[in-house]
């Protein structure tokens, strides 16, 4: 009763049926539209409860765990055991922080990530933050440990700059010249389909491949800030100063170099670009082993950014 007292109210609104009719199709085209993001909530709700679980797990394991603190060139006050559970708490955090953009007005149609300027530029912002936080937190908190212990400290910053200078310019080409001849042999490699779906994957060069040729000065201006000189602060920190002590004591310099740069190219979730960016955090943490600072890798990471993010912008390649 009461849907057909609706129906009849609207047939006096609109004038006819016909335009009543047009109804259906008009949700059924929104329905299209929605379920990729309704897709994206129902993958984030179950990694949330998965993920959950699992910190859960590791942290109560680790609560009743002391790292060993020795004395000489291989002590680390924290052990492999933080660095995971830091990376993973603070990507869940991270996760939960951005699903909302992400599914509201970061999917198409089709279930891809199509992101404006200002959300990406905030997404880099709290990613960053986040990570930073968690990592300062848990050393401060679990393990007592000031942040000097971290590399951010030195008294010959000038010279160690000057060196990450001469260096970042060093990494930049490495990188550059690994990500063609990995574009070039992936068709070798991979088969067509496979290779589709390769390229597909979002990451931050693709995002910000398509983003940045269409920004105006002052948005590249906070894409440099952002993405050439605070995230290559977060990174260093994490991946240097935080993960690759923890892997030079378990493993020794050579290996610790080898697999802190391997988790530092899985951790930007890009398969093409991974030999890329396994070269560069190779060559940043043998750049720390050197100089016992983090001022170094900081210089030559952020002059790689500043020159892709730059390169990017007015070209559309490079890589991040």
């Amino acid at each position: 009763m009461h849907h057909y007292a609706a129906c009849s109210h609207l047939r006096n609104v609109c004038g006819s049926d016909a335009q009543v009719t047009r109804l259906p199709k008009l949700w059924e085209s929104a329905s299209e539209v929605t379920s990729p993001a309704i897709d994206f909530l129902s993958v984030v709700i179950a990694l949330f409860v998965v993920v959950s679980a699992a910190l859960a797990l590791v942290v109560w394991r680790l609560m009743d765990t002391r790292a060993k603190v020795s004395v000489g060139s291989e002590s680390c006050p924290w052990t492999l055991g933080d660095v995971m559970t830091v990376f993973g708490l603070g990507g869940w955090l991270t996760l939960m922080l951005l699903a909302p953009d992400v599914a509201v007005s970061g999917l198409t149609r089709e279930g891809t990530l199509s992101i404006s300027a200002a959300p990406l530029a905030r997404m880099v912002l709290i990613q960053n933050v986040v990570l930073a936080l968690t990592c300062f937190l848990w050393l401060r908190v679990r393990r007592g440990v000031s942040l000097s212990r971290l590399g951010l400290t030195d008294v010959d910053w000038r010279r160690r700059m000057r060196a990450g200078l001469k260096a970042g310019f060093a990494v930049w080409l490495l990188a550059e010249i690994a990500v063609r001849l990995t574009r070039a042999a992936a068709p070798r490699v991979f088969s067509p389909e496979t290779l589709q779906v390769l390229t597909s994957m979002e990451s931050s060069t693709t995002l910000l491949q398509a983003i940045l040729p269409t920004v105006s000065v002052g948005g590249l201006v906070v894409f440099v800030i952002l993405v050439g000189l605070v995230a290559p602060l977060v990174e260093e920190v994490l991946f240097r100063g935080f993960a690759y002590p923890a892997m030079k004591a378990r493993w020794g310099s050579r290996w610790g170099m080898a697999v802190s740069g391997a988790f530092f190219a899985a951790a930007h979730l890009t398969l093409l670009d991974f030999p890329a960016l396994c070269v560069v955090g190779v060559f940043l943490a043998w750049l720390y082993e050197e100089t016992g600072s983090l001022v170094a890798p900081y210089t030559a990471h952020a002059v790689n950014n500043v020159l892709t993010v730059v390169v990017l912008a007015f070209f559309g390649q490079g890589a991040v």
